[in-house]
């Protein structure tokens, strides 16, 4: 691809992680206190209808990571990602929600890893792998869009005008995404290749496998119910929703930020301090509610939970480069984000708030551990070996 191609194929990638993550995904964080409050949604329901979403992007991953699919799959997935998230706002009905969420979950776990795997391997074919940080920043710009649109527009107006605005926001966004990924098709993607010459990752697919899944778990709680319940436990002088605009502002350059530290020190050592930022986030909400921590804990996660998974996915491609590795990788972050909503929304039914957060910040710091247990005993065994 020459520079213009290579450029518009960044942009596509960018603007559909922003369409079915950003928006299709997590828009349901900052929209939910008003869902609650307008239609007497319970903490449980919420909690399920995450799950129902999360069950999707598993479902998502899953099928991405099967077979090579024609590009036309990529385009219906975004519509129905697109679809899923304007019809949210047309009906009260629990089991339409519902399946809404799922379908909704599939649209974003399908993309993911097609464009995860499509965009990677035409960067490598290129040489010009550090446009992957970009790629994932399209999550954190979705989020900002949301976390600064929906503040403005909620006021003055219903949160069924919120999901059927980002609806149409979404299906114009398509159109650009069409325009700049037309002139790639999936017969022109290379085939993956063995890396060559690199140093081998002293994590081992298995470690990178459970701690996602142990990522996921803990992290989508605090992704999941941030707003709902600062709405209930703190009191501020601007609304509780653009606190989530402050998650994407951490979340839309931490891409690059983590892409770039992964290059200057060992990726293993970048995705350590990105666990232990998102610990010390996770952990600020609890019993701690005034602005500037919230703020903080706020730009904290933003700042690292994409982090997290560039230097995963990172790290797991150099170890089977020839794998489908962002399907397996993505199935087990899905599965631990189907568990987590299910469990907090049971916790937050009784009333304790942030006996959620808790939880959340506990999982992510055995996350922690694992990884660093692991990374401490294999490069012991290195240095013997090189000894």
């Amino acid at each position: 691809m020459d520079n213009k191609q290579h450029l518009r194929l960044i942009i596509g990638g960018f603007l559909s992680l922003a369409v079915v993550m950003g928006i299709g995904r997590f828009a349901y964080t900052p929209l939910l206190p008003y869902m609650e409050e307008a239609t007497g949604l319970s903490s449980f329901s919420s909690g399920l209808l995450a799950t129902w979403n999360y069950i999707g992007y598993f479902l998502g991953a899953l099928l991405a990571g099967r077979g090579t699919f024609h590009v036309r799959w990529f385009y219906v997935f975004l519509i129905v990602s697109a679809m899923t998230t304007y019809s949210m706002g047309v009906t009260e009905s629990m089991s339409i929600w519902s399946a809404l969420r799922l379908l909704s979950g599939v649209a974003s776990g399908f993309v993911f890893v097609y464009m995860s795997e499509w965009l990677i391997r035409r960067l490598a074919e290129d040489g010009r792998t550090r446009g992957v940080g970009l790629l994932y920043s399209g999550v954190g710009f979705g989020i900002l869009f949301t976390g600064i649109a929906l503040p403005l527009l909620l006021p003055i107006t219903t949160w069924q005008i919120g999901w059927v605005f980002l609806g149409v926001v979404s299906i114009g966004l398509i159109g650009v995404i069409y325009q700049s990924t037309k002139h790639v098709t999936t017969r022109s993607l290379p085939a993956p290749t063995n890396s060559v010459g690199k140093t081998k990752p002293l994590l081992s697919m298995n470690v990178l496998l459970v701690s996602y899944f142990l990522e996921g778990f803990g992290y989508i709680i605090y992704a999941t119910f941030i707003t709902s319940v600062l709405a209930t436990v703190a009191s501020f002088s601007f609304d509780v929703v653009w606190i989530w605009a402050i998650v994407g502002i951490g979340a839309m350059p931490s891409c690059l930020f983590w892409a770039w530290l992964g290059q200057t020190i060992r990726k293993e050592t970048a995705l350590i301090l990105a666990y232990l930022i998102q610990v010390v986030s996770l952990i600020l909400p609890i019993g701690l509610t005034d602005a500037f921590f919230i703020i903080l804990s706020a730009f904290g996660f933003g700042a690292t939970f994409m982090g997290i998974t560039v230097l995963t996915i990172a790290l797991a491609k150099e170890q089977q480069s020839t794998k489908p590795v962002v399907s397996q990788l993505t199935a087990a972050y899905a599965f631990g984000q189907l568990l987590g909503p299910f469990i907090a929304g049971m916790l937050l039914m009784v009333h304790v708030e942030t006996i959620a957060f808790a939880i959340s910040a506990g999982v992510v710091t055995i996350a922690l551990m694992f990884v660093c247990l692991s990374y401490l005993k294999r490069s012991g065994q290195h240095a013997i070996r090189e000894y």
